[in-house]
């Protein structure tokens, strides 16, 4: 990491990005494109360092995380005499190809579509015939996944990809919901290997690169996956969300709004983001179990549950085994 940030072949590249969310973060990436800074709120550093020697615990036992954090720093800018605080993350879309789709999956249902219904009918027929749209998608969220049917096709012989893989989801949430964390996501970025083309102009790669290239592919394995005739990059981001009073009464009014004034009509009251970091979590996983990895062959007794809450097609927040 150290090579990247401040190698003399790498510096901070000379642009800032903003935040999708509604953080209103920015992000600023390393030439190599290999780490993002990110500043973040006072709270979101007390969650890191409150959950630092956690992490550091959970990182040695389950190498094969998908949850990358390297570092919590501040800075006081000369003309402002409060400190700005700031995070160095990986990269989960590290690559020079050009993604095809991208998706942020929190396992929320209430509000977690980005396209319409003629806007996923146009992208799906697109994706086949590999015609240009008439609109920028951008980030696509939880219920576009589920209705252009993407899965995680692992083909004969990589079971125990698929495996290492459920075991580090499962593991992952496990950590979140015992550090009281909620509203982190899943990102999942896709490169269609038979169309791919670079996102931007090649950047010449030197020796710290290569060495760094060999660290992560031992460090980060399930966060890329070669699958048939694409790419997946696959990481969970903004986990610094800490479970408060604030989300609680979020969590009661939606609730209340969505059960009793709407009857449960249009909206699932059990599919919103405030809901309790246990409770969360296990929703999570098993979006992820069932409809980013297809939950068969069944879960392992061990990931059954997410601390002591049950996970499967009887969950509450689920109509007769199917996600609404």
């Amino acid at each position: 990491m150290l090579r990247s940030l401040v190698g003399s072949e790498m510096c901070i590249r000379d642009r800032e990005v903003g935040s999708d969310g509604a953080s209103g973060s920015f992000f600023y990436f390393t030439k190599d494109k290999r780490y993002i800074v990110k500043t973040i709120s006072l709270g979101e550093k007390d969650a890191l360092v409150r959950i630092a020697r956690s992490y550091l615990e959970h990182v040695t036992q389950y190498p094969g995380t998908l949850i990358h954090y390297y570092g919590c720093h501040s800075l006081r800018l000369p003309i402002n005499s409060s400190k700005m605080y700031f995070c160095v993350m990986k990269n989960i879309f590290h690559t020079d190809d050009k993604l095809s789709e991208t998706y942020d999956l929190k396992g929320c249902t209430t509000n977690r579509c980005r396209l319409n219904s003629s806007e996923l009918a146009e992208f799906d027929e697109c994706a086949l015939s590999r015609n240009k749209l008439s609109f920028k998608p951008g980030t696509m969220l939880d219920w576009d996944w589920m209705k252009l049917g993407r899965k995680l096709h692992f083909p004969p012989g990589t079971e125990e990809q698929r495996s290492d893989l459920l075991g580090a989801l499962h593991a992952d949430s496990e950590f979140l919901a015992r550090n009281r964390l909620l509203d982190y996501s899943l990102l999942v970025g896709m490169v269609d290997k038979l169309n791919s083309r670079q996102s931007g102009p090649g950047i010449a790669r030197g020796e710290s690169f290569v060495h760094g290239q060999l660290e992560e592919e031992s460090r980060c394995k399930n966060m890329k996956l070669s699958l048939g005739n694409h790419d997946f990059y696959l990481g969970i981001g903004d986990i610094l969300e800490s479970w408060s009073a604030r989300w609680w009464g979020q969590g009661a009014v939606l609730d209340g709004i969505l059960r009793y004034l709407l009857c449960s009509q249009w909206q699932n009251p059990l599919g919103i983001t405030a809901v309790p970091p246990e409770q969360y979590a296990a929703r999570f996983f098993w979006l992820t179990a069932d409809q980013l990895l297809g939950a068969t062959p069944p879960l392992l007794p061990g990931q059954q549950k997410v601390l002591n809450t049950a996970v499967g097609p009887e969950m509450p927040h689920l109509r007769l085994g199917a996600w609404w």
